[in-house]
């Protein structure tokens, strides 16, 4: 009887210990780093997950108070672009200008990554480096991928 409490409390311990790790993930700092000519020979943005980022073209290049959360008031759109959200300030990788990268809040007091003014995005049917997306219409606007200039890849 000892021997199996002793391994349930082993297993309660473990599992805690698990869901603490999991949990704290949503506080690291979100890197964005540039990857090397994988669509055409364009040098894009990425989250430092590998996860290709977008920008939707709604957002009219910049979030103002007129063009705030553009994809957030459209049903389903942060459901298949989710929004590159973090708790800390995000940091430029190599060959990201680290003046171009900034937050914006949004209305649920979130943080949303910018570059170049541009609210970023992810696309939860890619894997990470995949360039699929770039130029899709989709939620009644253009998803284009960002160069580490701050210029569009459509």
């Amino acid at each position: 009887m000892k021997r199996s409490h002793a391994l349930a409390t082993s297993l309660v311990v473990a599992a805690l210990a698990f869901a603490a790790t999991v949990g704290n993930a949503s506080a690291e700092t979100v890197e964005v780093h540039k990857a090397g000519g994988l669509y055409g020979g364009y040098e894009f943005l990425v989250a430092s997950s590998g996860l290709t980022l977008y920008t939707f073209s709604k957002d009219k290049g910049s979030m103002t108070k007129k063009t705030r959360e553009k994809c957030q008031k459209i049903k389903g759109c942060t459901e298949n672009w989710p929004p590159l959200i973090v708790t800390e300030a995000p940091t430029a990788g190599a060959g990201v200008n680290p003046a171009l990268l900034g937050t914006v809040t949004l209305r649920n007091g979130s943080q949303q990554v910018t570059y170049a003014g541009r609210p970023l995005y992810t696309n939860l049917g890619e894997e990470p480096f995949e360039v699929y997306y770039f130029g899709t219409k989709e939620f009644r606007g253009h998803w284009d991928g960002l160069m580490p200039s701050g210029g569009l890849i459509t």
